[in-house]
């Protein structure tokens, strides 16, 4: 019963959708087809095909359910239908008077969606081939085939033409759809992939490639860059946390990850990027920060208070530990090399643990 439930829900496969509906379209069909059969006189030769067809058609859905056989299931289906019931019902039903070769073109369709590769090209051989004979045999045979009087044929090309035209909305309407999903899938995994070559994944922060490629961008101009192509107001602060390893060894490295994390957003929520501030994870515990301002004291101002933010916060499994992070600045416009600019940021970060940690050095 779930699975039957699932076939009209999205967590179906689409292919597996369109079999089961196609199946269940045709055996409503096929009991319309019996009931206006028996109204209009019909013989018993075409009720009984019918209701074989009913049959067959029901036993088909529950074992393809029961031991998923869908692949199996679609290859019956389509033979079933376009060699054996089509043109049948198609000789015995009223030949061009009837609306057999409507449901045929419909199976044409099924046919492209539910095989694939040398299976589908087969199988529109074999139908149409088929299709072709039967018609043909009308011909050469005007006898043998029972034509519907105008009344009956009208009746029959519309109860037809309404159960082909529903159909093909609905088996549309599922392809849109499920091309849309995937359409949308494909935005947000290209999305999510942009965004793990150039974020880290820990703490969310730009990572060390993307960061000297915004650095580079300063320096060399780079066309399209989000960060101003300017040395000018640019400063790179690096941050390392004071004691890191103790903190590991004693609490953990989960901890140590949640230690990262969380100084991670403070130096994320610091930057503004749409001024071409960034925050980015260096390596291991050191963060680095691109920041501007109107000088180097406004500078060292922002810097000590990403400092003190990090001091102030409170971890609760450990309410008394108080994490702190030393800091070297250094101006993007006293140095001609990104290297370099990195490199006296990293010199006033040693000087700022050499001297007692938990400050920022300029």
């Amino acid at each position: 019963m779930n699975r039957l439930l699932r076939i009209f829900k999205e967590d179906e496969n689409i292919k597996n959708r369109i079999y089961y509906i196609t199946i269940a379209v045709a055996i409503a069909s096929l009991i319309i087809s019996l009931i206006a059969d028996a109204f209009q006189g019909f013989g018993n030769a075409v009720l009984m095909s019918v209701s074989i067809g009913i049959v067959l058609l029901i036993a088909l859905f529950l074992l393809s359910m029961h031991f998923h056989i869908e692949n199996i299931g679609a290859n019956l289906l389509i033979y079933f239908f376009n060699v054996v019931l089509f043109p049948e019902l198609f000789l015995y039903s009223g030949g061009v008077t009837c609306g057999v070769l409507l449901a045929f073109l419909v199976s044409l369709l099924i046919i492209g969606i539910l095989l694939d590769g040398k299976s589908r090209i087969i199988a529109y051989l074999v139908s149409v081939a088929s299709m072709e004979y039967t018609i043909y045999y009308s011909y050469t045979h005007p006898d043998y085939v029972k034509l519907l009087e105008y009344k009956d044929s009208v009746v029959d090309y519309s109860v037809t033409l309404l159960v082909v035209s529903l159909t093909i909305i609905y088996i549309v309407g599922l392809m849109l759809r499920a091309y849309n999903d995937e359409r949308i899938k494909s935005k947000e995994l290209t999305a999510r992939l942009q965004e793990l070559s150039v974020k880290d994944e820990l703490s969310g922060l730009y990572n060390r490639r993307e960061l000297f490629r915004r650095l580079n961008s300063i320096y060399h101009s780079e066309s399209g860059s989000q960060i101003p192509a300017s040395r000018q107001g640019c400063y790179i602060a690096m941050f390392d946390i004071d004691n890191f390893k103790n903190l590991n060894d004693t609490y953990g490295h989960q901890f140590g990850d949640k230690v990262l994390s969380t100084i991670a957003h403070v130096l994320m929520d610091s930057a503004n990027e749409s001024n071409g501030e960034i925050a980015a994870r260096y390596g291991g515990e050191e963060f680095v920060a691109v920041i501007r301002s109107d000088s180097i004291n406004e500078a060292i101002t922002r810097v000590d208070q990403i400092r003190k933010d990090i001091e102030s916060i409170r971890w609760n499994n450990v309410p008394d530990l108080v994490v702190t992070v030393s800091g070297g600045l250094s101006s993007c416009e006293t140095f001609e090399d990104v290297d370099l600019v990195i490199q006296d940021a990293d010199e006033h970060l040693y000087k700022a643990k050499h001297e007692g940690k938990n400050q920022i050095q300029a």
